[in-house]
């Protein structure tokens, strides 16, 4: 039995009454967590859209640490646009990974508008995906390796909701322990912004919340291994 502690944190604006009769937005998330329509309801609720260029209706990356080191990162996230603007910061994604030690597999890249998903509800269009050299040198010693997937949504006129998730595996760098940072505040208004962390024992996730973030809950869960 191997024992993993799981660490969220997450910010959201309050639960609100919502009956599902908006048809712009009913479906469930690609991962099938996430009710979009309740998340819109929620964003139209909170903020008068006829104002804005994007509502953030979720935006959540998990992080797993095994045993062994290896670490996968899954990002989801859904976004409600309606000007060009916001098309320019959420359509298009630059996602940098290192070839050499990781691997990118991409969930969900759909839109949704009049009714229906495109291209469809479970697909990923073929030309959406596209490798290309990075836009930016992000760390020196690595870039030889360094690949850039270019994420990019079908279907889309404005207004619309786009929802993207992928994972990025990445092998132990044999170097003890590992850091990141996640901000829960964003430039655009947000429904929920979630952190999640899995690592095998308690004593192997160590956190601090700073400027504002909340505390963290905690959980165990068991897996067979």
């Amino acid at each position: 039995m191997k024992r993993t502690i799981i660490l969220a944190a997450a910010l959201a604006i309050a639960a609100l009454s919502f009956t599902a009769s908006d048809s712009r937005a009913e479906p469930m998330g690609a991962l099938g967590d996430y009710d979009i329509g309740q998340l819109m309801a929620r964003a139209e609720q909170a903020w008068n859209l006829e104002g804005l260029d994007a509502v953030i209706l979720l935006d959540r990356e998990s992080v797993s640490v095994a045993e062994s080191g290896a670490r996968t990162t899954r990002v989801h996230r859904i976004v409600w646009m309606s000007t060009e603007l916001a098309l320019n910061a959420y359509g298009d994604l630059r996602v940098p990974w290192n070839s050499a030690t990781s691997e990118l597999e991409v969930l969900a890249l759909r839109t949704w508008r009049d009714g229906t998903w495109w291209p469809h509800e479970s697909e990923i269009s073929e030309t959406a995906v596209v490798a290309t050299i990075p836009g930016a040198v992000r760390s020196a010693d690595d870039y030889t390796m360094m690949r850039e997937t270019m994420l990019l949504h079908d279907g889309v006129e404005l207004p619309c909701i786009v929802e993207t998730a992928y994972e990025i595996r990445e092998e132990p760098s044999g170097v003890p322990g590992d850091d990141g940072a996640w901000t829960f505040a964003r430039r655009d208004p947000c429904v929920v912004s979630r952190f999640d962390l899995g690592a095998p024992a308690p004593e192997r996730a160590a956190f601090e919340a700073v400027n504002g973030a909340p505390e963290p809950t905690t959980g165990r869960t068991l897996e067979h291994g």
